[in-house]
C-alpha cells in the first residue's frame, strides 16, 4: 500500500490527490478481478455488470476507494489472490498459484484480516482433492507462508523502528505512556 502510494507520488509528485488516485487504481483491479471471477463461475454479462456495480456502488467501497487507507488495496489484492487461485483449480498451471501466492502475501502484509483468503484457499483445495501429503502441502502452504512473511515483518518493524510500531509493546511502555500524559 505504502510503496503504490511512494510510486504515484514519485510519477506525480506528492499530493492528495495522486494517494487518492492510487487507491482508486487499487478499487479498479478489485473490480476487474470481481469481474473475471463472477465470468469463470458462469455468470451472464447481465449478473457480471449487476455483481461489479453493486460492489462499486456500496457506500463503504466508494468512501474507501476515495481515501488512502489500506482497506481497498488488501481487497484488492485479496480479490486477485481468489481469482488466480480459481484460475490454479481450473489450469493446475503452477504461475496461477505463485501469482496468488504473491497476492496472497501482500494484501496479508498489507490487511492481517486477508489471512482468511488462504485459510479459505486451503479448506476448499482440501474439500476437492484427494487428501495426500502433497495435496495438503499445496493447500496450506500459501497460509503457511503469507503467516510467516506476516510476522517476519513484523518483527523486522519492531527491530527496526521498536515497539511503538510492533505488534508485542510490553505493560511498562504502557505505563510510562499513561504516566506522561498530562492528564494523569
Amino acid at each position: 500500500h505504502i510503496l503504490s502510494g511512494a510510486l504515484g507520488c514519485s510519477l506525480s509528485g506528492f499530493s492528495f490527490e495522486t494517494l487518492r488516485l492510487t487507491v482508486l487504481f487499487w478499487s479498479a483491479v478489485s473490480l476487474v478481478s470481481t469481474w473475471f471471477l463472477v465470468r469463470q463461475v458462469g455468470a451472464t454479462l447481465g449478473l457480471r455488470v449487476l455483481t461489479v456495480l453493486l460492489i462499486a456502488i456500496n457506500p463503504l467501497f466508494f468512501s474507501l476507494s476515495n481515501s488512502f487507507m489500506t482497506d481497498i488495496t488488501g481487497l484488492a489484492l485479496s480479490t486477485f489472490a481468489v481469482l488466480e487461485f480459481a484460475n490454479f483449480f481450473r489450469t493446475k498451471l503452477q504461475l496461477h498459484w505463485w501469482l496468488a501466492l504473491l497476492a496472497l502475501v501482500l494484501s496479508v502484509l498489507t490487511r492481517q484480516a486477508m489471512l482468511v483468503t488462504g485459510l479459505g484457499f486451503a479448506i476448499t483445495y482440501i474439500a476437492f482433492n484427494k487428501r495426500s501429503f502433497k495435496n495438503f502441502a499445496v493447500a496450506f502452504s500459501p497460509l503457511l507462508i503469507s503467516g510467516v512473511a506476516f510476522v517476519m515483518w513484523q518483527f523486522f518493524i519492531e527491530r527496526t523502528f521498536g515497539p511503538v510500531f510492533g505488534v508485542v509493546a510490553d505493560a511498562q511502555y504502557f505505563k510510562q505512556c499513561l504516566m506522561g500524559f498530562p492528564l494523569i
